[in-house]
């Protein structure tokens, strides 16, 4: 996410309804594409709920994808 244009107040935000969960199926999709998840033991499980946004869905889409990737490179601890 751009901070500077954040913390300048000139990001512009492009609103629009979505649902969030197409948003959600293909970032999931897209993180379990990666190499990052694939060189480990993870996994991920969702259950897909109809939630409609009016929201920026670029930015929406920015923010789960960074909190996945950063999920995943997080160490796993044995319980």
């Amino acid at each position: 996410m751009d901070v500077t244009k954040l913390e300048s107040h000139t990001l512009e935000l492009k609103k629009e309804v979505f649902n969030l969960n197409d948003v959600i199926a293909n970032t999931i999709d897209d993180t379990v594409l990666s190499k990052e998840f694939s060189n480990k033991s993870n996994q991920l499980s969702y259950e897909p709920c109809n939630v409609l946004l009016h929201a920026d869905k670029p930015r929406i889409a920015e923010v789960l994808s960074n909190l996945l990737s950063n999920a995943i490179s997080l160490p796993q601890t044995v319980k």
